[in-house]
């Protein structure tokens, strides 16, 4: 585990690898590890940007084992229930997930444990933990929806003690509250795309050959600070000075993750021949190649 990380508490151990609760030089936060390689997905769950979704802070590989680093929640909906939840907090959570599930399907992953365990608060904003996180097809994806429809089908009941008022975060604006059957409806039918306009017809021009256009990089690092990818990509050009590398920002200058890039800006079939390379030469197995 690196070093900067102090695991403190397991919470068990569930799909991909076990979870820890964590103290960093940031605050607190969640850890998972696994000695299962996860690929490129945690790097990609770190790129999302949704409100409602828990943010990915760190990913690596340290001492033999694959880690990620999660905001630390301030609440869960678990406890939350336990307390009192009102009806105006209830639909604020189905309003939460299904904006946060129509954002993951978008974008190819399936969250695959839509439950009370699994939705937290952080600060005021409700967010679905990051976790369970997969990549799927969308009839995989149906799972989610089927979790969406049991976890609005419980909170429309009212349940007894249940307090109108409360300071808990779940309580959002109410301009932003919508009922639980708008939220289904959008999340299962998005609008249908307007109708296709006539194209005229064009006389094709000659084919011009394809040429291989240089904007695949391969990753070896993930960091949230510049200065931990700046020393890492030191590190590797002493004792590899031919993979060449460097620091890259796929979310421009100044702004994480900072990702330790080998070879520069190449094509993909340069691309894959560093990660084998690299890979060769003692470099993490997670490493990876993409287009960016």
């Amino acid at each position: 585990m690196a070093e900067q990380y102090r695991l403190d508490e397991s919470l068990g151990k569930e799909g991909r690898g076990e979870f820890f609760r964590a103290a960093f030089a940031g605050g607190r936060a969640i850890v998972q590890i696994t000695r299962e390689s996860p690929g490129d997905l945690w790097w990609r769950a770190a790129q999302l940007d949704h409100p409602n979704i828990q943010r990915v802070l760190d990913t690596g590989m340290a001492n033999g084992v694959f880690y990620a680093v999660y905001e630390c929640p301030d609440d869960c909906l678990t406890s939350a229930l336990a307390a009192g939840l009102g009806q105006r907090e209830a639909l604020a959570v189905v309003a939460a997930v299904g904006r946060a599930l129509a954002y993951l399907h978008a974008r190819g992953f399936a969250h695959g444990a839509v439950n009370a365990d699994h939705i937290v608060a952080v600060g005021d904003t409700i967010k679905l933990e990051s976790g369970t996180l997969r990549d799927a097809s969308p009839p995989e994806q149906a799972e989610d929806l089927l979790g969406l429809d049991q976890l609005a089908a419980f909170l429309r009941v009212p349940q007894e003690g249940m307090r109108r008022a409360s300071r808990r975060p779940w309580i959002i604006a109410a301009s932003a509250v919508v009922t639980v059957a708008a939220i289904v409806a959008l999340t299962r039918n998005p609008a249908p795309p307007s109708a296709p306009r006539p194209v005229p017809h064009v006389m094709p021009a000659a084919p011009v050959p394809a040429v291989a256009t240089p904007n695949w990089r391969v990753i070896a690092y993930t960091y949230i600070r510049y200065h931990d990818a700046e020393t890492r990509a030191r590190y590797i050009n002493e004792k590899h000075p031919g993979l060449h590398a460097e620091v890259f920002s796929p979310n421009g200058p100044n702004r994480g993750p900072f990702l330790v890039a080998l070879g520069g800006r190449v094509t993909r079939e340069e691309a894959e021949r560093i990660e084998k390379t690299a890979k060769a030469d003692g470099l993490p197995r997670d490493t990876f190649a993409r287009n960016y």
